[in-house]
């Protein structure tokens, strides 16, 4: 059978074409997802966070030595809090539009009433100011206003929880910032009593008392405590007086390998609470932690450390290779007489 080249022709160009569609480089507008709420937010610069919430007003500032909450004394800002506000501003979304009209701001939350409202700066001007509102319809999507705009976006995320607490402090808890590979020594002082031990490539070593070895993974377990130590509140200062930092019931310190150091007083138990009184030895600044994190601190010495094995004595009776070489051989017994 006979095949017209017009025809096989046209086939092989529908054939091309349907290959084109198919792996053609999408247009920008379909990869490029959402339109951002705030294209030109850099987050970098930003250096003020004011956020309206339901239960209190919470004013965040950037300084030299980092994010502070002004409304909370000045103290230390939780650090992975202020960078998820941050990265959640990047990503504000102005895709969906639930509503263009002010009668639906109540309805959707976004009103300053109902809503939580967030201002941000930089450099002195105000770069972004809108109204968190409530969970959208499939409740993890949240609707989102801009003050400026009349449109109600659906942001395709939660957000509220982000950026309010519901009156939950934005105090920084975890109490010291540090990395176990880079600590060199751990010594804990309890009393007259002081144990000192040494990181060498991995792994950790009795270094005083002389003569001892580790009993265990304790000394591991130790050094982790104290890159993960967080507080679970901060108590009232007259608890202070409780505490007996005076004569801490331990004191450690982590030798660092840049020649810093990190110190961590232990205090006593707070009554009725399952919480032991604690303080930075650079601050002072008074946390509770969980008892069960410094437990291994105040262990037994005997829990931690052991005399180290005797070296195993010569047997006398062996023979010395080196004495026995060229020695004459030992006669032959007789035979029977």
């Amino acid at each position: 059978m006979t095949r017209n080249p017009l025809a096989l022709a046209a086939l092989l160009i529908v054939l091309v074409a349907g290959i084109y569609f198919v792996i053609r480089p999408a247009p920008e507008s379909e990869t490029a997802g959402p339109a951002r709420l705030y294209p030109d937010l850099d987050t970098a610069a930003v250096d003020a966070i004011v956020i309206e919430g339901k239960a209190d007003r919470t004013e965040l500032a950037r300084g030299e030595g980092g994010w502070v909450v002004v409304t909370e004394d000045g103290f230390p800002a939780e650090r992975k809090g202020v960078d998820r506000v941050l990265r959640e501003l990047v990503h504000l979304s102005a895709g969906e539009i639930a509503s263009k009209r002010a009668e639906k701001y109540e309805r959707f939350e976004v009103d300053t009433a109902n809503g939580v409202g967030v201002r941000v700066s930089a450099a002195g001007g105000e770069v972004a100011h809108f109204v968190i509102g409530k969970r959208g319809p499939d409740m993890t999507s949240t609707y989102v206003r801009d003050m400026a705009r009349p449109e109600v976006f659906l942001h395709p995320n939660a957000l509220t929880s982000f950026f309010d607490r519901g009156g939950n402090t934005w105090k920084e808890k975890e109490i010291f910032h540090i990395e176990m590979n880079d600590m060199e020594t751990l010594t804990v002082t309890r009393g007259e009593e002081r144990l000192v031990f040494a990181q060498r490539d991995g792994d950790w070593f009795v270094e005083e008392p002389a003569g001892y070895v580790k009993t265990g993974p304790l000394l591991v377990a130790m050094a982790r405590v104290m890159t993960r130590l967080t507080a679970i509140d901060f108590p009232p200062e007259e608890e202070r007086a409780l505490a007996g930092f005076d004569e801490p019931e331990a004191r450690v310190e982590a030798g660092m390998r840049d020649g810093s150091s990190h110190v961590l007083l232990i205090g006593a138990e707070r009554d009725g609470a399952a919480g032991r009184l604690v303080r930075h030895g650079s601050d002072e600044v008074l946390y509770s932690v969980q008892s069960s994190r410094l437990t291994n601190f105040m262990r037994p010495t005997e829990e931690l450390i052991k005399p180290a094995p005797e070296p195993e004595a010569a047997d006398p009776e062996a023979a010395d290779p080196d004495e026995s070489a060229g020695q004459p051989a030992a006669p032959a017994a007789s035979g029977a007489n």
